[in-house]
C-alpha cells in the first residue's frame, strides 16, 4: 500500500539512495516502508503551521534546501541557493541587529543542527527581528524540526517561519500590567485619536472598557481633577498625541512623571508610552505609582548630597588642619632658631620661650580635639559612667575656671545649685563639655567682664535630676548666622588671632552631649555677650552603684600599701625613646628623686626582680615599647607572688589620650595615667600623690 503513493521517479531516486546493506527484497521493501513513514512526518509538519509565513524542506545530511513555500518575496527567495547554509547566509542580510544575526548563524550552523539532534534535540527555534520590507519590520519565530530517515540513515526536516509581532506587544502589554502593582493601560488609536482602557488594576478608580474614548478630553479631564494645578499646563502639554509620537520616533520610548493628588494624599504617577504595532499606528500607554520608588530615589539623592557634603567637609577639615598645624609649628620651630642668637639677652629669651610655650599648648590642645572628634565619629568613644559628687564637679569649676577668670581680672559668678548629690555619670567626658564651654567664655570676654554658671530648672524625678545649666559671659558675642554654624568643625567668627581657638570645642560639646541624650543651646548677640544652655537628664546614683564605687576605691587604695619605712625614694622611668627618658630623669631629679631606666617592659620586669620588691617605690611605665609593652609588664608584675613587687605604683604614660585608653591601662593593673606631653606639674603631683620627695622625707 505504501507504494501507491511514490511516483516512479521517486521510487528510482529512493532506490538509488539506499545503502548497499540493504541486499533482498525484504530488506527494501523495509527500508521503503521506513521512507515512505519519514515522507508522511515531514509532510505532516510542513503542513501543521498554515499560517506560517515560510516553510522549507531540508536535508542536515546533504546540505540542501527544497519545496519551499512563502507568500512573501525575500522568504522565498532563500530557496535560490538550494542549501541550508546559503539559506542561513541569506536570511542574515534582512537581520537588523547584529546581535541576532550572530546568535542565528551559529544556532542554525548545518553542524550544529546536527550536533544538537544526536545530542536529543528534535526542534531548534529563535525569535528575532526581520526586515520584511525597508519599513516593515516584523518579529519572526524560526524553527527547525528535525527527524533520521531510516531508510536513508540520513537527517532531514523542516524549516518554518511564524510571525509573533503581535504576540509579542501583547506580551508586552501583559509585562506592563503583571510587573505593577498600581497601573492602567491604554490603548491611543493615532488616526481616530481615540483609546480604549483594556487593563486597571484595583488600586485606581476607573474601569476597564473597550470602548473607544475621546484623548483629548480624557487629558483635559485628568488634569483637571487630579494633576497639581502647577503642573497642569506642562502635563497637557507632554501627554498630547504629537507629543509623543515625536518622543517615540525620536527615542523608542517615552515616559515622564505627573504630580497628583488621589484620596486625599500626594502622589506620583509616571506616564510610559510604546508603539504597539511596527506600522505605528497605535500607542500603548501605561500609568503607573512610583511615589514610593520616587521617595526611595529622593532619599538616595540627599544621601549622595549628604555624601559630597561630607567629603567637601573632609577636605576643608584637611585644610584647616593643615593651616592650624602649621601656624604653631612655625612658631615654634622659628623662634627655636632665636634663641641660638638671643642666648645672652635673658629678656628676650624669656619672651621667645613663652611664645614658644603659647603655641605648643595651642599645637596639643589642636590634637587632642581632633583625636575626640574622630574618635567620636568613628564611634570609638563610649560613656563610661562612674560614681561622683555633685561637689567634686563644683570643686573641679572652681580649680579651673576660677584661675582662668583671676589671670585675665574677670569676675567669675558660680550658682552652686544642688549641692550633695551623688550622680552616676561618665565623668571625664561631663567635665570636658563644661571645660569647653566656660574656657570659650573666658576667652572671648574681656577684662573687667563677667562670667557666670549657674542651674535651674532642678527637678528630682524617678532617681533622675533634670536641669538646665547655663553660662552667660559679657564678652563679644556671635552674629545670628555664626550660631547656625557654630557646632560645624574649625567654625570660629574671628579668625584675626591665630590662637584664640581651634574651632572645635562647640563640636566635641554638642557631640559628647548628644551620646549622653542631652541638649545645647546658643543665644546671642554681638557687642553683648553669649548665654549656653545645658539641658540634662542626670542619673542619681543608686546605693548598689554607690557600693561598687566604693570597692574599686578600696582596692586601688590596697595597691599603693607598700612594706618597709625606707626613706629613699627611687623612681623606674621605663621609656623607649631616649630623649624622653632624659627629660623625665632630669626632670624628676630637680626633686630630688632617684631615677633609673629600663628600654621596655621586659627590661622593667628584670631590674625589679633583681633590686627586690622595696627598691623602686614608683614606676612610670610607657604603653607602647619594643620586646614588651606596659600593658603585659603591668599584668606580670601584679602576677608576681612577692606581694612587695606586685604591689608597686605603676602610672602610665602614654600617647593615647581617649578615656577609653585610660580605663584600659587601669583594668591592666596601672594605678594612675599620664598622658604626653607631659607637664612638670602634673609629673610632680603624680609622683607627689604615691611617694613623698626625698627632701620631705628627710625631714619627718
Amino acid at each position: 500500500m505504501f507504494l501507491l503513493d511514490i511516483t516512479t521517479k521517486n521510487l528510482e531516486e529512493l532506490l538509488h539512495s539506499l545503502p548497499e546493506e540493504y541486499q533482498s527484497p525484504l530488506d527494501i521493501a523495509k527500508a521503503l516502508d521506513a521512507a515512505q513513514a519519514a515522507k508522511k512526518h515531514l509532510d505532516f509538519i510542513m503542513h501543521m503551521n498554515p499560517d506560517a509565513m515560510s516553510t522549507f524542506r531540508i536535508n542536515l545530511t546533504k546540505n540542501t534546501l527544497s519545496d519551499g513555500v512563502s507568500a512573501y518575496k525575500n522568504l522565498k527567495k532563500l530557496q535560490d541557493k538550494n542549501t541550508l547554509d546559503g539559506y542561513v547566509e541569506d536570511a542574515l542580510q534582512f537581520f537588523p541587529f547584529e546581535s541576532e544575526k550572530k546568535t542565528f548563524s551559529k544556532r542554525f550552523n548545518r553542524e550544529h543542527l546536527i550536533q544538537s539532534f544526536l545530542s536529543g534535540y528534535t526542534q531548534v527555534s529563535m525569535e528575532h527581528h526581520y526586515m520584511l520590507t525597508d519599513k516593515n519590520q516584523r518579529i519572526l519565530n524560526t524553527i527547525v524540526s528535525m527527524i533520521e530517515n531510516k531508510a536513508t540513515k540520513e537527517i532531514e526536516g523542516v524549516v518554518y517561519t511564524l510571525d509573533v509581532t503581535k504576540q509579542t506587544y501583547y506580551s508586552r502589554i501583559n509585562d506592563l500590567i503583571f510587573n505593577s502593582t498600581d497601573i492602567c493601560i491604554v490603548v491611543i488609536n493615532i488616526k481616530t485619536k481615540t483609546f480604549i482602557i483594556p487593563q486597571v488594576s484595583p488600586a485606581i478608580q476607573l474601569s476597564a472598557t473597550f470602548e473607544p474614548q475621546d484623548y483629548s478630553e480624557n487629558a483635559f479631564s485628568i488634569a483637571e481633577n487630579f494633576v497639581v494645578e502647577t503642573d497642569r499646563e506642562d502635563y497637557l502639554k507632554k501627554c498630547s498625541i504629537p507629543s509623543i509620537i515625536k518622543k517615540l520616533d525620536e527615542f523608542g520610548e517615552y515616559s515622564f512623571p505627573v504630580k497628583g493628588t488621589r484620596d486625599g494624599k500626594n502622589v506620583i504617577l509616571e506616564y510610559s508610552y510604546y508603539y504597539m504595532d511596527e506600522n505605528h499606528e497605535q500607542i500603548i500607554g501605561k500609568a503607573e505609582d512610583i511615589t514610593k520608588s520616587a521617595q526611595r530615589e529622593l532619599d538616595l539623592k540627599a544621601a549622595l548630597t549628604a555624601a559630597r557634603k561630607a567629603n567637601n567637609a573632609k577636605s576643608d577639615f584637611l585644610s584647616n588642619m593643615s593651616h592650624d598645624i602649621r601656624t604653631p609649628l612655625n612658631a615654634i620651630i622659628n623662634l627655636a632658631n632665636l634663641l641660638y642668637e638671643e642666648i645672652n639677652e635673658p629678656d628676650k629669651l624669656r619672651l621667645d620661650i613663652q611664645k614658644i610655650e603659647i603655641a605648643g599648648e595651642f599645637l596639643l590642645q589642636l590634637i587632642n580635639d581632633v583625636l575626640d572628634i574622630s574618635a567620636i565619629e568613628s564611634g570609638r568613644i563610649k560613656l563610661v559612667p562612674r560614681v561622683y559628687t555633685y561637689d567634686s564637679f563644683l570643686s573641679y569649676i572652681k580649680g579651673i575656671i576660677v584661675p582662668l577668670c583671676e589671670n585675665k581680672d574677670i569676675h567669675f559668678i558660680l550658682d552652686e545649685g544642688p549641692t550633695s548629690l551623688d550622680i552616676y555619670m561618665d565623668r571625664v567626658r561631663f567635665h570636658q563639655v563644661f571645660f569647653n564651654i566656660l574656657s570659650n567664655a573666658v576667652k572671648y570676654t574681656p577684662p573687667g567682664g563677667t562670667v557666670t554658671f549657674r542651674t535651674t530648672n532642678n527637678v528630682v524625678h524617678d532617681g533622675v535630676l533634670t536641669c538646665d545649666f547655663i553660662v552667660t559671659d559679657t564678652g563679644c558675642g556671635m552674629s545670628q548666622d555664626f550660631i547656625t554654624h557654630a557646632f560645624e568643625p574649625f567654625a570660629r567668627e574671628d579668625s584675626q588671632n591665630a590662637y584664640i581657638g581651634t574651632g572645635l570645642g562647640l563640636t566635641i560639646c554638642k557631640r559628647i552631649l548628644d551620646l549622653m541624650g542631652a541638649d545645647i543651646k546658643i543665644e546671642s548677640e554681638i557687642g553683648k555677650g553669649t548665654k549656653v544652655t545645658v539641658h540634662m537628664d542626670l542619673q542619681i546614683a543608686t546605693e548598689a552603684q554607690k557600693e561598687q564605687s566604693q570597692a574599686e576605691l578600696d582596692s586601688s587604695h590596697l595597691r599603693l600599701e607598700t612594706s618597709g619605712n625606707e626613706t629613699q625614694q627611687r623612681i623606674l622611668v621605663v621609656e623607649d625613646n631616649e630623649i624622653n627618658q632624659e627629660i623625665l630623669a632630669r626632670l624628676l631629679e630637680k626633686k630630688n628623686y632617684e631615677v633609673d631606666t629600663a628600654d621596655n617592659g621586659k627590661e622593667a620586669i628584670e631590674k625589679i626582680k633583681n633590686h627586690g620588691g622595696n627598691y623602686y617605690k614608683l614606676v612610670l611605665m610607657d604603653i607602647r615599647m619594643p620586646v614588651m609593652d606596659g600593658l603585659e609588664a603591668t599584668a606580670l608584675i601584679r602576677k608576681n607572688p612577692d606581694e612587695n613587687i606586685s604591689r608597686i605604683p605603676i602610672v602610665a604614660i602614654t600617647a593615647n589620650a581617649f578615656a577609653e585608653d585610660a580605663q584600659e591601662c587601669l583594668d591592666a593593673g596601672m594605678n594612675a595615667c599620664l598622658a604626653k606631653p607631659i607637664s612638670p606639674a602634673s609629673l610632680y603631683s603624680m609622683a607627689a600623690t604615691y611617694l613623698p620627695s626625698k627632701s620631705t622625707t628627710s625631714n619627718m
